[in-house]
């Protein structure tokens, strides 16, 4: 009994060893998928858009699997903005009660080289946002990742009161100063 647990225990201690390296490895590679990725130049959003609409956003309010559908369609918005906005996070907020939803995309591109058309790309993901009744919020944030930290470079917010409407910008900050 004894000897089994001995052997046990050096098992157990090379599975965490094991463990421990490939987390390592996995840091490093994201690490490096994300310097490369920020490296790529960021292109402009396409006039067909990206399928936004083609998402079952109306699911998200009555699905009982609505945290997994989130999940899903987050994931998947996520994956299809990098070209646009460098790599991104895609994140939606759900308010049952109004059937409404926010949406926040958090990207950290070299925001210097790109600003013109990030800038361009954001109104045309807002254009392509509209038709999407559940919408009633969308907020950017461009992290440089130039800097020592990722500091925010410039961030706004669309919003609208009625889903008939055009979405308004509400709130613009570029480095830090309040703008319109």
């Amino acid at each position: 009994m004894t000897i089994s647990l001995l052997l046990m225990d050096g098992k157990v201690a090379k599975l965490g060893e094991q463990t421990e390296r490939l987390k390592e490895e996995v840091f490093m590679l994201k690490k490096e998928q994300k310097q490369l990725i920020t490296k790529t130049p960021i292109k402009e959003y396409p006039k067909e858009g990206i399928g936004l609409a083609d998402n079952p956003w109306n699911k998200l309010f009555d699905d009982p699997n609505k945290s997994q559908l989130q999940s899903e369609i987050e994931s998947k918005v996520s994956e299809q903005i990098v070209p646009y906005f460098g790599l991104s996070t895609f994140v939606l907020s759900i308010d049952v009660p109004s059937k409404t939803l926010s949406i926040s995309l958090i990207g950290d591109v070299v925001y210097s080289s790109n600003q013109k058309t990030i800038k361009k790309n954001i109104q045309s993901f807002v254009k392509e946002a509209e038709p999407i009744t559940e919408v009633n919020q969308i907020q950017f944030q461009i992290d440089e990742v130039s800097k020592s930290k990722n500091a925010t470079v410039y961030s706004c917010t669309y919003g609208r009161d009625d889903v008939k409407e055009s979405f308004e910008l509400l709130n613009e900050k570029v480095n830090g100063e309040k703008g319109e």
